[in-house]
Formats: structure tokens, C-alpha cells, sequence
């Protein structure tokens, strides 16, 4: 997501804070709905808190399904109303879900769900790299070819894409910099 698309979504879905600096959700995200319309403003608002996350900008947010979400939101800044002493809060930290992308192939790195193992998967057929990395922004899943679509469904299993209806968007952010000092990594 470039900039400009970035401040589009921000417009979109986000308002200032109480004391007027810093971003904030104008709607609580919401895992579970059968609303198409819903699952899609929940693809766009996960793909707007990853882009943030990305560029160490923080947001207030909150979660209506606070108990279904898994490890598969940790590398996301915890929600507003995560107690203080959840699995989330804990094992946040920046650099836990990201990709990196090589000439011609995309690395991933994961340490979701146990910040002390490290998961990497290497892309580097060029058409499984292409529709990675279509889905940097939320978009429909129903123009897909069949490999495509395979490829999506190996790619919300391993829960590297967050999918809610015909809806997705890739969960692990691109990483182009380090936005923090590597020694908070």
C-alpha cells in the first residue's frame, strides 16, 4: 500500500483521538459477521493496522471478538480492550510476522505463535509471488484463477492471510526498514 492509498484509508476508516493527535478505528473491528459488508471493512481495517504496525505509527483500536482471535493478530499492536495481562499484550513485539522481497522472491518470516521459534517460507515461483503480493491490499477473492485460489487457501491455512468471506488481505507486513532501533527487535 502506498502512501497516498494509506491516507485514503485512514480518511475512510479512522478519526482522532480524544486529545486530538494520534489515530483512532472508528468502528470496533469485527471478526465474526455473515455481512459481506462487514467482512469487507474488516479486511481493510486488518490491512490499515498492518500498514501502521509497518511504519510504527500507532493506533487505538478495539475488537468486538476479542476471545476468537489467535496468534494469528500478535504481530498487530494489541487492541484497546485486550486486558493487560493477555497472551497478545505479552508477546507483541515488532518483527514478529513479516515479508521481505528479493529479486525474484518473497522471504516470510513468523514467530507468532512462539516468539522463540522462527518460521520462514521462501517464494520464489514467480506466479505464487505475484498473488502474494496482490494481496498486500484487501481485495475480492472471486476473480482468482484455480492455482490462485489454491495458492490463497494454502496461504490462510498456514495464517498468512487473514480471509472473512470473499474477502482478504495479507497478514505479515512488508518490511522495507526497520522502523524502531534494532535493539528494541
Amino acid at each position: 500500500m502506498n502512501d497516498s492509498e494509506l491516507m485514503l484509508e485512514i480518511d475512510d476508516l479512522c478519526t482522532s483521538n480524544d486529545m486530538g493527535i494520534g489515530l483512532m478505528l472508528k468502528d470496533p473491528v469485527q471478526l465474526n459477521s455473515a455481512s459481506a459488508a462487514t467482512h469487507l471493512r474488516t479486511v481493510r481495517a486488518i490491512s490499515l493496522l498492518r500498514e501502521l504496525a509497518r511504519r510504527g505509527r500507532k493506533i487505538d483500536w478495539s475488537i468486538l471478538d476479542v476471545n476468537e482471535v489467535g496468534h494469528e493478530l500478535f504481530h498487530l499492536p494489541p487492541p484497546s480492550n485486550v486486558s493487560k495481562s493477555s497472551a497478545w499484550r505479552a508477546n507483541f513485539a515488532f518483527g514478529t510476522c513479516y515479508w521481505r522481497k528479493g529479486g525474484r522472491f518473497v522471504m516470510i518470516k513468523d514467530r507468532r505463535a512462539n516468539p522463540s521459534e522462527r518460521k520462514m517460507f521462501i517464494l520464489d515461483e514467480m506466479a505464487l509471488v505475484q498473488t502474494f503480493c496482490t494481496f498486500q491490499t484487501a481485495r475480492s477473492v472471486d476473480a482468482l484463477s484455480t492455482i490462485e485460489f489454491e495458492f490463497l487457501e494454502e496461504l490462510v491455512e498456514t495464517q498468512l492471510v487473514f480471509r472473512r468471506g470473499e474477502y482478504a488481505v495479507l497478514l505479515p507486513y512488508r518490511m522495507t526498514y526497520w522502523p524502531v532501533p534494532s535493539s528494541l527487535v
